[in-house]
């Protein structure tokens, strides 16, 4: 209890330390201040949703829900203080705090077990020179705590032999504050340019489809992502992105493959190991990126000696292969995705995989409903049992408010790659989500 209270202190002098800063960017003026808030509404040029920019963005797409209302006017002057800060400083916050319980049963093998855990996460972006223009710079950072409420949280099931993650962002790092995203942003050529280097995680960049999101679509990592990448997590890197014309862009970046969420921004702490990667997209235009997207990603990851493998196995040999993506939205209510990823080399990830789903919005209330399926296939069975596994998820997201949401889901794990004795595991889950 004592360690939690002193994380919260921790974050609230990370807080308190950078609004007085921000205030040498207060010589903007109004005109500007008006662009800058104009821009800000907007999808970010090259980030996805779980980008600090794109987290930043969804926080502004909120509609008008009258389940009930009382919920948002709370929360109403945090907004207006947040519209604030970012009219006089520059500097936009945006956050959640979210919990998820998943139950684990299989009958045939005997197998019931459950999970809770919370996350807390602030999203932060300072306009530091340039605001009110298409050329500025900025910092954004990620500020995360994970927690487990039971023995073993959501996102660290894996006892029955499943290849995955069946709750992405659900695990639990010892109850701390973890930087996650500290980055340099810089916009170039109009905003058709720019780059980024810091610690930030790779999967917010390239291979960018508009559903996935683990705080407000599915939870399983191996839908929400393309699992036959042998991505890194949060890690040291640069990116760069440009945009031909309206419609088409590329993305390109170089990260430490051996980074993770939890190293607390260790820097190549697993020697000179890189995962390369580079995305071309289309869409229709800018503000459809999200929306209505069609691309095409490869990527390169180095030889790993002292990778250690989800069956213990040390070291990884190099490995490469490429991925093709696309979502399309119609009349602004369904989703069509899919997914198809190869990949080259004896690792842990799938060396096939396709994913396709669907989303429905429902205009009058906001709520969501999705369903979609993944299959993923090894070249070599080596120490698994399966040389193939799939996964299937259904949810639907209950918006009780703006600012509240309620999503339960149901999973069906089958085949699972690493079991001999489970033929298939069903995953019931309830997710609660506050956004401030």
């Amino acid at each position: 209890m004592n360690n939690q209270s002193q994380n919260i202190g921790n974050l609230i002098l990370i807080v308190s330390l950078v609004i007085p800063v921000s205030t040498q960017a207060s010589d903007k003026t109004r005109l500007a201040n008006e662009v800058s808030a104009e821009q800000n509404k907007e999808i970010p040029n090259f980030g996805g949703k779980t980008s600090p920019q794109g987290q930043l963005y969804e926080d502004k797409q909120a509609e008008p829900y009258v389940r009930v209302p009382q919920l948002d006017q709370w929360i109403a002057p945090w907004r207006e203080y947040k519209a604030d800060l970012h009219e006089e400083f520059g500097l936009s916050v945006s956050g959640h705090y979210a919990t998820l319980y998943h139950s684990y049963s299989d009958v045939d093998a005997g197998y019931d077990d459950y999970g809770v855990s919370g996350d807390f996460r602030i999203a932060a972006n300072w306009i530091v020179n340039g605001a009110g223009s298409r050329n500025y710079s900025s910092i954004s950072m990620v500020v995360n705590n994970r927690h487990a409420f039971s023995d073993t949280a959501p996102g660290t099931f894996g006892g029955f032999g499943y290849y995955g993650i069946a709750a992405a962002h659900f695990g639990d790092l010892d109850g701390k504050f973890n930087i996650l995203t500290l980055t340099w942003n810089q916009s170039l050529n109009g905003g058709n340019s720019g780059f980024i280097v810091g610690s930030f995680d790779p999967n917010d960049y390239m291979n960018i489809l508009g559903y996935a999101n683990p705080q407000t679509t599915f939870s399983n990592l191996n839908i929400l992502l393309e699992p036959s990448v042998t991505f890194p997590d949060v890690s040291w890197g640069i990116g760069a992105g440009h945009w031909f014309d309206s419609s088409t862009y590329v993305i390109a970046g170089i990260n430490d493959a051996n980074g993770f969420a939890g190293d607390d921004l260790a820097f190549l702490d697993g020697g000179s190991e890189f995962f390369k990667w580079v995305h071309l997209g289309w869409t229709p235009s800018k503000d459809q990126r999200y929306y209505k997207n069609i691309h095409l990603m490869a990527w390169h990851t180095d030889e790993r000696e002292d990778y250690i493998g989800g069956a213990g196995q040390v070291g990884q040999e190099a490995v490469y292969g490429a991925a093709i993506g696309a979502n399309w939205t119609f009349r602004e209510t369904y989703m069509p995705f899919f997914r198809i990823g190869f990949s080259q080399g004896n690792h842990d990830f799938y060396n096939r995989s396709a994913t396709a789903g669907m989303l429905y919005k429902f205009k009058a209330s906001g709520d969501l409903i999705g369903v979609a399926v993944n299959w993923g296939k090894f070249d070599e069975k080596g120490i698994r049992s399966r040389d193939s596994q799939s996964t299937t998820e259904l949810f639907y997201r209950f918006q009780v408010s703006n600012n509240l949401a309620i999503t339960p889901s149901l999973q069906y794990l089958a085949n699972p790659a690493y079991s001999s004795s489970v033929e298939s595991m069903w995953v019931t889950g309830l997710r609660a989500r506050v956004s401030f």
